[in-house]
């Protein structure tokens, strides 16, 4: 009950309450798959989702990566969670996260990277090696052309090589491993 009421704080008007929800939810859905279950059926993706959006997508700021790390928290190794992110459509609202046009000035580029490579890890998240959902999260994944505009990224945003490929290779997609660079080590 007291995990359903957080996770209801997802939609206050009240800043600081969606905040502390947040971090809240994410401390708690840590590797607990059962709370990761009740937080995902309170409607947790279309919230954060929500809350990424109004925050500015990957351009947004800290708030955009707690929403990122709760969303990879309740996919992680979770069945069932993919299942419902799969089967309601959550998966194009990922896409239109890589979708990332214009110029930004430079300093603001590290935090784009940062949320990129955080949503690189919610693609993780579902096609970890062994998982139960990842053959078909990885044949709903691919369609959505996540695996293109990570290449594409892999140019313009100079993420690091190695998550790169490594989400690619979980993908499927190593007859792309042409286009990446060198890695340089990190």
């Amino acid at each position: 009950m007291v995990i359903m009421n957080i996770a209801a704080c997802l939609k206050c008007k009240e800043l600081t309450h969606v905040l502390e929800a947040i971090l809240l939810l994410v401390r708690l859905s840590d590797g607990h798959q059962d709370v990761q279950k009740i937080i995902a059926f309170e409607n947790a993706f279309d919230r954060s989702f929500n809350i990424i959006d109004v925050e500015g997508g990957v351009d947004g700021g800290i708030i955009v990566q707690d929403c990122l790390k709760l969303l990879t928290n309740l996919l992680a190794y979770n069945a069932s969670n993919q299942v419902l992110f799969r089967e309601t459509g959550f998966v194009p609202r990922l896409y239109k996260l890589f979708n990332v046009e214009g110029e930004i000035p430079p300093y603001a580029m590290e935090k784009r990277n940062n949320n990129l490579l955080m949503t690189l890890g919610v693609c993780r998240a579902c096609i970890a090696p062994g998982g139960q959902g990842t053959p078909a999260n990885q044949v709903i994944i691919t369609p959505c052309l996540i695996h293109q505009q990570t290449l594409t990224y892999d140019t313009t945003a100079r993420l690091l090589p190695q998550r790169n490929f490594s989400t690619s290779s979980r993908l499927g997609l190593l007859q792309h491993q042409r286009f990446w660079r060198p890695s340089g080590g990190i």
